[in-house]
């Protein structure tokens, strides 16, 4: 039946899966991240704001506190440790207040509230009477033992309250990973559907598409009129198909925009703990692995019907070779195996090539090397073999492929074995010898079963002199927010609501105001209100589009326009150019990253940004300990290993025993003070960090 269909239905039908795919995915999604919200409240407002009050009680009564000072000016007499206690025991009493403002308090919190109460209120007398005591001169062992005071009770209300947050804590982490692994789960799932549904229907539609033009170019070489037919025949299914890859292109963008955007704005989120962060991490990493399918399916309809051009640039050699080892040393890490970077006549290389292709067949064969081997050696080779001629070379120590089966490699959508059970669309090869075609080179195999296999090809990449200090710099840090003195007025016009919030979020994180319109019309009405610096325009746009907006922009506006950026999900080359053209400054592709919206404000606008500091473990170390003093130190391998396990669970009150165990182990001062200070400001990841430098013994 579904041969039967035509081309116009079959796209309708393949349009109509993958919306109501995505459709599903986005509810499931919300209903998830409502629950998220519920539960990170309920630990807000009925534990973390109540361990709060908690600690500060204890921290007042306890050592440094109260007590502590009580017992001082028992022995020592000093009126000032007479003042110290009187404070401590008035703002534990306050804290007690405060706790008992809370709404939902049970009767079991203000029972032990009322025996922890009751306890401050009789040192509080019994503070008065060791002053008249002392006053007549009784001696210290008899003041001591008149005003003893009972703290059992106390204690025992402290635990009860610590081992209700414990349960409190762990019931609202249980949900909330639940409801992370459900909406990664769906996200991997839908995404995976989709993708299977678009290779299905692709080559169902291509195999329909081409089975009329092989026979009208069969029959051509007897009918001349055949010839005609099927020539005009094959121009309207490539017309079909690049209409139906540019409607795909901005179908299956415009989500992924909201997912990978929303992702970005969540990962900006310093209050995240690991696990919540990991999750993150697979929803961006699965995101992005469907937006390269997506781009490598692009790059193939550009192969086959001659459109694929070069882009030539400027670029560092070896800058661009410390970005592959960056991106590919952390995955040979998680494998175990060992990566190595060996290249020659690199340095301060800058040469004149197309970099972005470069770069995608280093990574789609250094991609295949690490997934293909389990164990072993990964090596990424380099040399300047002559006057702008470079060798590039990819080995890897895995399973080898068989002699008949290496120019199958080269083919489009086909895989051996391993790669099916690997994931991949099986594009990767064969764009990247496009790639090298397109760049004067030839990609060449060779491979040994048991032994390995070796990708190389030779570019000519000429040497350009005097031009290092306009390349770009490739250390990129996140952009926190603009610097003070620095202020830009940005206009968001998307008919999606989605694609306007998420843009929007992005840029209000780093002080940008914003406003928002739906459509071309309503911007040039918003324009005429109020004054803009820049505008980002989505060409896509019913009432309106922003082909027209702009063109009335700039004849309303002249030189006193703002800039203006186009933000569409279109990535073909031509349709670029087409928007320069016509007058727009710069252009973003969906899904847009964080870094291509401020970095193309910096350039047209001259703004300056304020970078988020990512520090390493040594200068995170407050004063009064290096780290060299770190690395000395040891503790007892079981400590150590509490202590850790205490900080990835997030749990308080066992790390503050596990302290209390080191505090009388005695010669851990330093140590105690910096955990001490990390423990106050819910730092478990730097204390995480620290042990990982310390000994054990």
């Amino acid at each position: 039946m579904f041969q039967r269909l035509s081309i116009n239905q079959k796209f309708l039908l393949l349009i109509l899966i993958i919306g109501f795919i995505f459709s599903s995915t986005f509810w499931t999604l919300s209903r998830s991240a409502h629950e998220i919200e519920e539960n990170w409240t309920v630990y807000r407002d009925q534990v973390a704001l109540r361990q709060k009050l908690l600690m500060d009680i204890k921290s007042h009564m306890g050592f440094g506190g109260a007590i502590h000072a009580y017992k001082n000016y028992v022995l020592r007499r000093n009126v000032k440790y007479f003042d110290d206690a009187r404070e401590h025991l008035d703002r534990s009493l306050q804290a007690i207040s405060s706790y008992n403002t809370f709404r939902d308090i049970s009767t079991e919190e203000k029972k032990n509230l009322e025996i922890i109460k009751q306890s401050i209120e009789n040192y509080q007398s019994k503070l008065l009477i060791a002053r008249a005591l002392i006053a007549d001169g009784t001696t210290p062992v008899v003041v001591d033992d008149f005003i003893r005071i009972d703290d059992i009770p106390a204690i025992e209300a402290f635990n009860v309250l610590e081992t209700r947050y414990e349960e409190m804590t762990r019931q609202v982490s249980d949900n909330l990973g639940i409801s992370i692994d459900n909406e990664v789960n769906t996200l991997i799932a839908s995404l995976t559907l989709s993708f299977l549904v678009v290779v299905i229907f692709s080559i169902a539609i291509s195999r329909t598409m081409t089975r009329p033009l092989e026979e009208a170019l069969e029959a051509s070489t007897k009918y001349q009129k055949d010839l005609e037919a099927a020539r005009e025949a094959a121009e309207s299914a490539n017309k079909t198909k690049s209409v139906f890859l540019a409607n795909m292109s901005h179908e299956i963008r415009t989500p992924l925009n909201g997912i990978l955007g929303y992702a970005q704005i969540l990962q900006r989120n310093s209050s995240l703990d690991r696990k919540q962060r990991h999750g993150l991490e697979i929803i961006s990493k699965s995101g992005n692995h469907l937006l390269g399918l997506i781009n490598n399916i692009l790059d193939i309809s550009k192969v086959e019907s001659g459109s694929m051009e070069l882009n030539c640039s400027d670029f560092d050699l070896n800058s661009a070779l410390e970005w592959a080892s960056s991106v590919f040393k952390p995955r040979c890490d998680d494998k175990k195996l060992i990566w190595r970077l060996e290249s020659s006549g690199t340095e301060n290389a800058i040469v004149s090539g197309d970099e972005n292709k470069l770069k995608q067949v280093l990574i789609n064969l250094l991609g295949n090397a690490v997934k293909f081997t389990a164990k072993g050696q990964i090596t990424l080779t380099v040399k300047n073999v002559d006057e702008g001629e470079y060798y590039f070379e990819v080995s890897d120590e895995g399973p080898g492929i068989e002699q008949d089966a290496i120019e199958g490699l080269f083919n489009a959508f086909q895989q051996g074995e391993a790669g099916y059970q690997d994931g991949g669309a099986g594009l990767g090869l064969t764009i990247s010898r496009k790639h090298i075609e397109l760049m004067g080179g030839r990609l060449q195999v060779e491979s040994h079963l048991g032994r390995g296999s070796k990708f190389f090809f030779t570019l000519s990449l000429p040497t350009v002199t005097g031009q290092s200090s306009q390349l770009p710099d490739y250390s990129s840090p996140e952009v926190f927010k603009l610097v003070e003195g620095f202020s830009v007025n940005a206009l968001v016009v998307d008919d999606n609501s989605l694609n306007r919030e998420v843009l929007s979020e992005i840029l209000k994180d780093a002080a940008v105001k914003v406003t928002e319109s739906v459509n071309g019309k309503e911007a040039l009405e918003e324009l005429q209100r109020n004054k803009y610096d820049v505008v980002f325009m989505d060409m896509r746009m019913p009432v309106m589009n922003g082909e027209e907006a702009v063109e009335k922009i700039l004849g309303l506006f002249g030189k006193k326009r703002p800039k203006i950026i186009a933000v569409t999900a279109s990535v073909f080359a031509h349709q670029k150019d087409h928007y320069f053209s016509i007058g727009c400054d710069d252009f973003i592709s969906k899904p847009f990253h964080a870094r291509d919206i401020f970095h193309s404000m910096k350039e047209l606008l001259g703004v300056k940004y304020i970078y988020r500091e990512y520090q390493d473990s040594d200068s995170v170390i407050p004063e009064g300990i290096t780290s060299s003093e770190l690395s000395e130190i040891a503790i007892e391998a079981d400590i150590h290993a509490q202590l850790k396990e205490a900080a990835e669970l997030y749990n308080i009150t066992r790390l503050e025993k596990i302290l209390i165990v080191l505090e009388e182990q005695g010669g851990n001062e330093k140590l105690l003070k910096l955990f001490q200070g990390y423990l106050k400001d819910y730092n478990m990841d730097k204390i995480i960090e620290s042990l990982d430098m310390i000994h054990k013994k």
